[in-house]
């Protein structure tokens, strides 16, 4: 069971589902790393039974017990494509710390700050970027 954040702690509350998802390797929308997604960890920490297990396949085939609070995804996710710029800007930086806290490939880590960073600052996507000298 994972403790609770104190609040002057530097570190968030994610969503147990994003960081197993995280774990694995796989896809996760930036959602979860959102204030919103945070807030959202936050109200419904041990709401559901954190002892109850499932089973689930493993990458090797194999099967493996992970908890109740891992297994389900939030019923509400935005899309990335949906975030706004705010959201995006608050989900990268803390996807990023997890990434390398979930010790994910320096070279892997480094690709998709640079690319989330040249999102951001594309004159399409960020107005301000488009204003005359």
């Amino acid at each position: 069971m994972r403790p609770r954040p104190d609040a002057t702690d530097d570190k968030v509350l994610v969503s147990d589902f994003a960081l197993r998802k995280i774990d694995k390797g796989h896809y996760v929308e930036l959602y979860y790393w959102t204030n919103i997604g945070i807030q959202e960890a936050h109200s419904t920490y041990r709401t559901r039974d954190d002892e109850g297990m499932l089973p689930t396949t493993n990458s090797d085939g194999s099967t493996v017990w992970v908890t109740a609070a891992g297994a389900k995804p939030s019923s509400a996710v935005i899309a990335d494509r949906n975030l706004s710029t705010v959201e995006f800007a608050q989900a990268v930086p803390r996807l990023i710390a997890a990434l390398e806290e979930y010790d994910w490939p320096v070279q892997r880590v480094t690709m998709l700050a640079r690319f989330w960073g040249a999102v951001m600052l594309h004159r399409y996507w960020n107005p301000s970027l488009n204003a005359p000298s």
